[in-house]
């Protein structure tokens, strides 16, 4: 029987002070190759390590840059003069569904950013000052693309992924540095803590860099 590679990126960028507290990223994912659905349970421990007192958290859901025609990436297909993905099927495509988002175990308000759906941002019931944590803890599902229109994604033996699962944006000289997937590998990301719990079917192996 021919194995099936799950190959898992990840590029952690040290972006700011190496000193300070690193955010904490834990997820239990289940990989379903039927519907090609990540289902995704995670509980990251976010660290206010600016001077401000933080009302709101950002997060980058890049996953969720394929659901439709009207996102940053689909538009940025366009203007390089790639058409596939517009007329590609929806079958093809991907997206990711957020089902609950509790923050210290309490229901909070999630929105998506206008015009970027791959941006959210969580209210948080009580702000969290300088140097104080708060743990957010998410169930969502990743409809994984098509790897034809990035290269990340489905692939013919199996998948290929980057970009899948949420990421707290970084808060910076007083505002937060929010960005959606154009497609140019460009994620400015906090350095953090992963632990990862992978479930795959048993003729998967897992691949990382």
């Amino acid at each position: 029987m021919e194995k099936f590679k799950l190959i898992l990126i990840f590029c952690i960028f040290f972006a700011l002070n190496l000193h300070a507290q690193k955010n904490i990223l834990h997820l239990k994912v289940k990989l379903d190759t039927l519907s090609h659905q990540l289902d995704i349970s995670q509980k990251i421990t976010f660290y206010n390590t600016s001077s401000d007192t933080l009302n709101k958290v950002y997060f980058h859901n890049w996953a969720n840059s394929f659901k439709d025609n009207k996102t940053p990436l689909a538009k940025r297909f366009i203007e390089n003069g790639k058409k596939k993905f517009h007329f590609s099927d929806k079958e093809k495509r991907g997206y990711s569904k957020i089902n609950t988002i509790l923050v210290n175990n309490i229901p909070t308000i999630v929105k998506e950013l206008k015009d970027q759906p791959d941006i959210i941002a969580i209210q948080l019931p009580e702000p969290i000052k300088a140097n104080d944590s708060v743990v957010i803890s998410a169930n969502y599902t990743v409809k994984l693309p098509n790897a034809k229109f990035t290269g990340y994604g489905k692939t013919k033996n199996g998948y290929h992924i980057r970009y899948w699962y949420l990421t707290p944006a970084v808060y910076h000289n007083n505002e937060w540095q929010t960005m959606s997937n154009l497609n140019i590998d460009d994620l400015f990301e906090n350095v953090a803590d992963f632990t990862i719990d992978l479930n795959v079917p048993e003729n998967y192996h897992v691949e990382s860099n």
